[in-house]
């Protein structure tokens, strides 16, 4: 029987998250009720998908953040999801694979190439579903995406996160052909009964017994950062950058972000600025794809300014970010110490003195470092 590949490929911002955690907690339901498979090499498959194909793929930002870590080898991490996801698609229990990889919409067409040439080893078939959403609640939801990943606001005043429909569908238009590429609109998605879980699982052509039984797994995922939080978060990218041009920088972590979703405010929202001009830039684009989809999205006017709340001074974010950064530097860097203790005490110097420069980063004023620094020399 033909084997088909449905490759969910974005856009991100579009309850990914959601859908990915349910159907990673439902895969041997999948497998045993609609021989669909669900690889198991995590629930967002983005990173496996991009670490693989991407010509560069120490630029995809969970690769930039793990070298933050000494022990992080990009090399194994590559073998190792070729491998896994290899093993999946092995098997002989399916008629079906989905992988839901919303970080794929970013790659060339060249990369994604790559991608189904290596898929068409295990499959017959292709389709490609986008889900879109509004321009504007689209780029205002990336550009916090973006915050997390190191940049600052002020850095894409100049080069806002559109979502490029045009761009990112025609490479898989030119990759898998027009036939195969099926588009949803995320506001349609979101006004079901059994909301975006429960769309995605007719989209995907499950029946409606099973997909009652994924929406039961389903949960909010990937909650947003307050404006408050967002905003310590951007201080902090600009006052100690979480990357350089050399790598990462000194007294980051880039585990922050654990502790920021703790922190209540107001909504997350960009300046109305923004907001205008994200709207206007994508006129032609929104065109492009109700023209090239037989769609009518997104077309209407912008609406004027909302009133929205003051934020915290200046100063206070500043200080708070500060504080915090200093307080998670503290706590990494004694845990660090700790491991290079224990190494040093079990006679693995080596790795006692990749943790004691790793610890440094986040403390390079410890005292315990010091100590056993000279140990070790």
């Amino acid at each position: 029987m033909p084997k088909k590949l449905i490759l969910h490929a974005g856009l991100p911002k579009t309850g990914t998250t959601s859908i990915q955690n349910a159907f990673y907690r439902t895969r041997d339901l999948l497998l045993g009720d609609a021989r669909m498979l669900y690889p198991s090499v995590a629930p967002n498959h983005t990173n496996a998908v991009c670490t693989m194909f991407l010509k560069n793929p120490e630029t995809h930002i969970t690769n930039k953040i793990g070298m933050l870590k000494a022990d992080f080898d990009l090399a194994r991490v590559r073998v190792d999801y070729f491998e896994a996801l290899e093993a999946d698609m092995a098997r002989g229990d399916w008629d079906t694979v989905l992988i839901s990889a919303e970080g794929i919409s970013n790659l060339s067409a060249e990369e994604i190439a790559g991608f189904r040439d290596w898929a068409l080893e295990y499959v017959d078939t292709f389709e490609v579903v986008f889900w879109t959403r509004d321009p504007v609640k689209y780029t205002v939801s990336v550009i916090q995406q973006i915050i997390k990943g190191g940049q600052t606001i002020k850095s894409l005043a100049d080069d806002l996160p559109l979502p490029n429909f045009r761009g990112k569908i025609s490479n898989a238009i030119a990759v898998f052909g027009a036939e195969a590429v099926k588009v949803r609109d995320f506001e349609s998605a979101i006004t079901q009964e059994d909301g975006i879980v429960g769309a995605f699982c007719r989209d995907v052509g499950l029946t409606a017994d099973l997909t009652a039984r994924i929406v039961e797994h389903a949960t909010r995922d990937n909650e947003a950062l307050s404006l408050e939080a967002a905003m310590m978060l951007d201080r902090l990218n600009e006052l100690r950058p979480l990357f350089d041009n050399d790598g990462a920088q000194a007294r980051r972590t880039g585990g922050e972000i654990q502790y920021l979703q703790a922190v209540r405010g107001n909504r997350f929202d960009i300046p109305f600025a923004l907001r205008k001009a994200c709207h206007e830039q994508s006129r032609a684009d929104v065109a492009w794809l109700n023209k090239t989809f037989g769609l009518d999205l997104y077309t209407e006017p912008f609406t004027e300014e909302q009133p929205q709340p003051a934020p915290l001074d200046m100063s206070t974010i500043t200080s708070s970010a500060i504080l915090m950064s200093n307080l998670i530097n503290t706590v990494e860097g004694l845990k660090l110490t700790l491991q290079a203790h224990e190494a040093y005490h079990n006679n693995e110097l080596d790795m006692a003195r990749s943790k004691l420069a790793e610890a440094q980063r986040f403390t390079p004023e410890s005292g315990h470092i010091q100590v056993l620094r000279q140990r070790l020399n």
